[in-house]
Protein backbone atom coordinates (compact mmCIF):
# COMPACT_ATOMS: atom_id res chain seq x y z
CA UNK A 1 0.00 0.00 0.00
CA UNK A 2 1.17 3.52 -0.80
CA UNK A 3 1.05 5.94 2.13
CA UNK A 4 2.00 9.62 2.36
CA UNK A 5 1.61 11.98 5.32
CA UNK A 6 1.47 15.71 4.53
CA UNK A 7 2.06 17.98 7.53
CA UNK A 8 -0.13 21.09 7.33
CA UNK A 9 -0.46 24.42 9.11
CA UNK A 10 -3.42 26.80 8.94
CA UNK A 11 -2.01 30.26 8.11
CA UNK A 12 -5.22 32.25 7.54
CA UNK A 13 -8.56 31.56 9.27
CA UNK A 14 -10.34 28.53 7.87
CA UNK A 15 -14.13 28.87 7.54
CA UNK A 16 -15.11 25.26 6.87
CA UNK A 17 -17.93 23.25 8.43
CA UNK A 18 -20.26 20.33 7.84
CA UNK A 19 -24.04 20.24 8.24
CA UNK A 20 -23.78 22.35 11.41
CA UNK A 21 -22.33 25.64 10.20
CA UNK A 22 -21.76 26.71 13.81
CA UNK A 23 -19.16 23.99 14.29
CA UNK A 24 -15.88 24.51 12.34
CA UNK A 25 -14.53 21.28 10.91
CA UNK A 26 -11.73 20.31 8.51
CA UNK A 27 -13.52 18.00 6.10
CA UNK A 28 -11.82 15.66 3.62
CA UNK A 29 -14.78 15.96 1.22
CA UNK A 30 -14.35 19.73 1.06
CA UNK A 31 -10.59 19.43 0.53
CA UNK A 32 -11.08 16.95 -2.29
CA UNK A 33 -13.74 19.19 -3.86
CA UNK A 34 -11.27 22.10 -4.10
CA UNK A 35 -8.58 19.76 -5.43
CA UNK A 36 -10.98 18.64 -8.13
CA UNK A 37 -11.64 22.24 -9.13
CA UNK A 38 -7.91 23.00 -9.32
CA UNK A 39 -7.31 19.86 -11.40
CA UNK A 40 -9.85 21.12 -13.92
CA UNK A 41 -8.37 24.61 -14.25
CA UNK A 42 -4.89 23.12 -14.74
CA UNK A 43 -6.16 21.39 -17.90
CA UNK A 44 -6.93 23.03 -21.23
CA UNK A 45 -9.28 20.45 -22.74
CA UNK A 46 -11.26 21.47 -25.80
CA UNK A 47 -13.44 18.36 -25.47
CA UNK A 48 -15.45 18.34 -22.24
CA UNK A 49 -16.34 14.64 -22.61
CA UNK A 50 -12.64 13.75 -22.69
CA UNK A 51 -12.07 16.02 -19.69
CA UNK A 52 -14.75 14.20 -17.70
CA UNK A 53 -13.29 10.81 -18.63
CA UNK A 54 -9.80 11.85 -17.49
CA UNK A 55 -11.26 13.33 -14.31
CA UNK A 56 -13.06 10.06 -13.64
CA UNK A 57 -9.80 8.11 -13.89
CA UNK A 58 -8.19 10.48 -11.39
CA UNK A 59 -11.01 11.03 -8.89
CA UNK A 60 -13.49 8.26 -9.58
CA UNK A 61 -16.90 8.85 -11.12
CA UNK A 62 -20.62 8.22 -10.73
CA UNK A 63 -21.64 7.84 -14.34
CA UNK A 64 -23.57 4.64 -13.67
CA UNK A 65 -23.24 1.17 -15.13
CA UNK A 66 -19.93 -0.64 -15.17
CA UNK A 67 -17.95 2.60 -15.40
CA UNK A 68 -18.88 3.71 -11.87
CA UNK A 69 -15.94 3.57 -9.49
CA UNK A 70 -14.58 5.28 -6.41
CA UNK A 71 -11.33 7.19 -6.14
CA UNK A 72 -8.23 5.00 -5.99
CA UNK A 73 -6.63 7.31 -3.41
CA UNK A 74 -8.14 7.77 0.04
CA UNK A 75 -7.58 10.73 2.35
CA UNK A 76 -8.06 11.19 6.08
CA UNK A 77 -7.22 13.74 8.78
CA UNK A 78 -4.98 12.84 11.71
CA UNK A 79 -3.19 14.59 14.60
CA UNK A 80 -5.37 17.69 14.63
CA UNK A 81 -4.14 20.44 16.92
CA UNK A 82 -6.40 23.38 16.14
CA UNK A 83 -8.26 26.14 17.96
CA UNK A 84 -11.79 27.21 17.09
CA UNK A 85 -13.33 30.61 17.66
CA UNK A 86 -15.29 33.51 16.21
CA UNK A 87 -13.15 35.30 13.61
CA UNK A 88 -13.73 38.40 11.50
CA UNK A 89 -14.22 37.19 7.92
CA UNK A 90 -13.68 40.71 6.53
CA UNK A 91 -10.45 41.92 8.18
CA UNK A 92 -9.94 44.72 5.64
CA UNK A 93 -12.86 46.65 7.17
CA UNK A 94 -10.79 47.65 10.18
CA UNK A 95 -7.84 49.03 8.19
CA UNK A 96 -7.37 52.80 8.11
CA UNK A 97 -7.57 53.16 4.32
CA UNK A 98 -10.81 51.20 3.96
CA UNK A 99 -13.67 53.34 2.66
CA UNK A 100 -17.02 51.67 3.22
CA UNK A 101 -19.17 49.87 5.77
CA UNK A 102 -16.78 49.27 8.65
CA UNK A 103 -18.88 46.64 10.43
CA UNK A 104 -16.94 43.38 10.92
CA UNK A 105 -18.50 40.04 10.06
CA UNK A 106 -17.71 37.37 12.63
CA UNK A 107 -18.20 33.66 11.94
CA UNK A 108 -17.01 30.37 13.49
CA UNK A 109 -13.61 29.36 12.14
CA UNK A 110 -10.49 27.35 12.75
CA UNK A 111 -7.94 29.95 13.79
CA UNK A 112 -4.54 30.54 12.25
CA UNK A 113 -1.68 28.52 13.70
CA UNK A 114 -3.46 25.19 13.96
CA UNK A 115 -1.84 22.06 12.57
CA UNK A 116 -3.02 18.73 11.19
CA UNK A 117 -1.80 15.83 9.06
CA UNK A 118 -3.47 14.84 5.80
CA UNK A 119 -2.87 11.15 5.13
CA UNK A 120 -3.07 9.76 1.57
CA UNK A 121 -3.33 5.97 1.11
CA UNK A 122 -3.84 3.90 -2.02
CA UNK A 123 -3.21 0.63 -3.83
CA UNK A 124 -2.98 2.61 -7.07
CA UNK A 125 -0.01 3.02 -9.36
CA UNK A 126 2.71 4.90 -7.47
CA UNK A 127 2.83 7.72 -10.04
CA UNK A 128 -0.92 8.27 -9.74
CA UNK A 129 -0.60 8.33 -5.97
CA UNK A 130 2.16 10.94 -6.17
CA UNK A 131 0.07 13.02 -8.57
CA UNK A 132 -2.51 13.36 -5.79
CA UNK A 133 0.20 14.79 -3.57
CA UNK A 134 1.28 17.19 -6.31
CA UNK A 135 -2.32 18.32 -6.78
CA UNK A 136 -2.79 18.98 -3.06
CA UNK A 137 0.46 20.99 -3.09
CA UNK A 138 -0.76 23.15 -6.01
CA UNK A 139 -4.16 23.62 -4.36
CA UNK A 140 -2.47 24.90 -1.20
CA UNK A 141 -0.20 27.24 -3.18
CA UNK A 142 -2.79 28.97 -5.35
CA UNK A 143 -6.12 28.44 -3.62
CA UNK A 144 -7.32 27.48 -0.17
CA UNK A 145 -10.25 25.79 1.54
CA UNK A 146 -13.60 26.80 2.99
CA UNK A 147 -15.47 30.07 2.53
CA UNK A 148 -13.70 32.95 0.75
CA UNK A 149 -10.93 30.62 -0.36
CA UNK A 150 -10.62 32.66 -3.58
CA UNK A 151 -9.80 35.71 -1.46
CA UNK A 152 -6.95 34.44 0.71
CA UNK A 153 -8.80 32.77 3.57
CA UNK A 154 -8.40 29.08 4.38
CA UNK A 155 -4.75 29.11 3.29
CA UNK A 156 -2.65 26.07 4.25
CA UNK A 157 1.13 25.91 4.56
CA UNK A 158 2.65 22.48 3.90
CA UNK A 159 5.49 22.07 6.40
CA UNK A 160 6.66 18.62 5.37
CA UNK A 161 5.91 15.42 3.44
CA UNK A 162 6.69 11.91 4.69
CA UNK A 163 6.28 8.64 2.84
CA UNK A 164 5.73 7.88 -0.83
CA UNK A 165 6.77 10.87 -2.94
CA UNK A 166 8.62 12.76 -0.21
CA UNK A 167 11.78 12.92 -2.33
CA UNK A 168 9.95 13.77 -5.56
CA UNK A 169 7.44 16.48 -4.71
CA UNK A 170 8.67 20.04 -4.20
CA UNK A 171 5.97 21.72 -2.13
CA UNK A 172 7.36 25.24 -2.44
CA UNK A 173 6.51 27.70 -5.22
CA UNK A 174 9.80 26.80 -6.91
CA UNK A 175 8.36 23.39 -7.76
CA UNK A 176 5.05 24.64 -9.13
CA UNK A 177 6.05 24.48 -12.81
CA UNK A 178 7.07 20.82 -12.61
CA UNK A 179 3.96 19.87 -10.64
CA UNK A 180 1.65 21.72 -13.06
CA UNK A 181 3.15 20.08 -16.15
CA UNK A 182 2.94 16.59 -14.66
CA UNK A 183 -0.71 17.17 -13.75
CA UNK A 184 -1.61 18.63 -17.15
CA UNK A 185 -3.21 15.90 -19.29
CA UNK A 186 -4.32 17.96 -22.29
CA UNK A 187 -2.92 21.05 -24.01
CA UNK A 188 -1.66 23.26 -21.17
CA UNK A 189 2.12 23.64 -20.90
CA UNK A 190 3.53 25.75 -18.09
CA UNK A 191 6.84 27.56 -17.93
CA UNK A 192 8.53 30.28 -15.88
CA UNK A 193 8.62 33.73 -17.48
CA UNK A 194 12.18 34.92 -18.12
CA UNK A 195 13.44 32.11 -15.90
CA UNK A 196 11.76 33.87 -13.00
CA UNK A 197 10.07 31.41 -10.63
CA UNK A 198 7.85 34.21 -9.35
CA UNK A 199 5.67 33.98 -12.48
CA UNK A 200 4.37 30.92 -14.32
CA UNK A 201 2.26 31.08 -17.48
CA UNK A 202 0.40 28.68 -19.72
CA UNK A 203 2.51 28.69 -22.88
CA UNK A 204 0.30 26.55 -25.10
CA UNK A 205 1.53 27.09 -28.68
CA UNK A 206 0.37 23.93 -30.43
CA UNK A 207 -2.65 25.54 -32.05
CA UNK A 208 -5.17 23.53 -30.07
CA UNK A 209 -8.76 24.72 -30.05
CA UNK A 210 -9.80 26.92 -27.16
CA UNK A 211 -11.34 25.37 -24.07
CA UNK A 212 -14.61 27.12 -23.21
CA UNK A 213 -14.31 27.00 -19.45
CA UNK A 214 -11.92 28.66 -16.96
CA UNK A 215 -8.32 27.48 -17.11
CA UNK A 216 -5.07 28.92 -15.78
CA UNK A 217 -3.41 31.65 -17.81
CA UNK A 218 -0.79 32.72 -15.28
CA UNK A 219 0.25 32.35 -11.65
CA UNK A 220 2.31 35.09 -10.06
CA UNK A 221 3.81 35.99 -6.71
CA UNK A 222 2.59 39.53 -6.26
CA UNK A 223 3.90 42.60 -4.49
CA UNK A 224 7.08 43.40 -2.61
CA UNK A 225 6.00 42.99 1.03
CA UNK A 226 6.82 39.71 2.75
CA UNK A 227 5.54 39.61 6.32
CA UNK A 228 5.25 36.97 9.07
CA UNK A 229 1.50 37.50 9.61
CA UNK A 230 -0.40 36.02 6.67
CA UNK A 231 -3.71 37.53 7.87
CA UNK A 232 -2.32 41.04 7.29
CA UNK A 233 -1.86 40.18 3.63
CA UNK A 234 -5.51 39.05 3.49
CA UNK A 235 -6.59 42.42 4.89
CA UNK A 236 -4.62 44.31 2.25
CA UNK A 237 -6.03 42.04 -0.45
CA UNK A 238 -9.50 42.80 0.87
CA UNK A 239 -9.23 46.54 0.29
CA UNK A 240 -8.13 46.04 -3.33
CA UNK A 241 -10.99 43.57 -3.81
CA UNK A 242 -13.45 46.02 -2.26
CA UNK A 243 -12.32 48.80 -4.61
CA UNK A 244 -13.02 46.57 -7.64
CA UNK A 245 -15.86 44.48 -6.22
CA UNK A 246 -18.31 45.18 -9.07
CA UNK A 247 -15.98 43.92 -11.80
CA UNK A 248 -16.80 40.64 -13.62
CA UNK A 249 -13.34 39.11 -13.13
CA UNK A 250 -13.98 39.28 -9.36
CA UNK A 251 -17.50 37.85 -9.55
CA UNK A 252 -19.76 40.74 -10.57
CA UNK A 253 -23.32 40.17 -9.36
CA UNK A 254 -25.32 42.45 -11.69
CA UNK A 255 -26.43 42.17 -14.45
CA UNK A 256 -24.88 38.68 -14.49
CA UNK A 257 -23.40 36.49 -11.76
CA UNK A 258 -19.88 35.19 -12.33
CA UNK A 259 -17.47 33.10 -10.31
CA UNK A 260 -14.29 35.11 -9.85
CA UNK A 261 -11.71 34.40 -12.55
CA UNK A 262 -8.94 35.96 -10.44
CA UNK A 263 -7.91 33.82 -7.46
CA UNK A 264 -5.96 35.26 -4.54
CA UNK A 265 -4.05 33.25 -1.99
CA UNK A 266 -1.26 33.46 0.58
CA UNK A 267 1.80 31.24 0.39
CA UNK A 268 5.13 30.99 2.25
CA UNK A 269 7.97 33.10 0.87
CA UNK A 270 10.55 31.60 3.22
CA UNK A 271 10.58 29.92 6.63
CA UNK A 272 9.06 32.95 8.38
CA UNK A 273 7.39 35.25 5.82
CA UNK A 274 4.35 35.00 3.55
CA UNK A 275 3.36 36.65 0.28
CA UNK A 276 0.39 37.13 -2.05
CA UNK A 277 -0.19 34.78 -4.99
CA UNK A 278 -2.50 35.70 -7.88
CA UNK A 279 -3.87 33.13 -10.33
CA UNK A 280 -5.53 34.50 -13.45
CA UNK A 281 -8.01 32.25 -15.24
CA UNK A 282 -9.15 32.44 -18.82
CA UNK A 283 -12.66 33.90 -19.01
CA UNK A 284 -14.93 33.50 -22.04
CA UNK A 285 -16.99 36.53 -21.03
CA UNK A 286 -15.85 39.80 -22.58
CA UNK A 287 -14.72 42.45 -20.13
CA UNK A 288 -12.30 45.33 -20.02
CA UNK A 289 -8.73 44.09 -19.48
CA UNK A 290 -7.76 47.63 -18.45
CA UNK A 291 -9.98 47.29 -15.39
CA UNK A 292 -8.23 44.09 -14.38
CA UNK A 293 -4.83 45.70 -14.85
CA UNK A 294 -5.98 48.63 -12.67
CA UNK A 295 -6.97 46.12 -10.01
CA UNK A 296 -3.56 44.45 -10.25
CA UNK A 297 -1.83 47.83 -9.87
CA UNK A 298 -3.84 48.59 -6.73
CA UNK A 299 -3.22 45.12 -5.30
CA UNK A 300 0.51 45.32 -6.06
CA UNK A 301 0.81 48.59 -4.13
CA UNK A 302 -0.89 47.09 -1.09
CA UNK A 303 0.84 43.71 -0.88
Amino acid sequence: MNKTIVHCKVITPLFMAGADQRKPEIRVASIKGNMRYIWRIIQRASNITELREAEGVFFGNAYGGNKTKSSMVKMRIENMNTTEGSVNMLPHRKLHDYDGNSSPYFAPAIKSGGTFDLVFTSFADVELHIEYIRLYVITCLIYGFGRRSRKGLGAIDITGICGVGEDEVDYYFSGATINLNILSKFNAKYSCVNNNVKKITDTNTNGASIAYYPYIEKIEIFGTKFIPDASKIVGRMGIALHNAHSKPFLGMIKPKRFAASTLLSVTPWNDKDYCCVVTQLHCTEDFDDVERENFYDDLYRRV
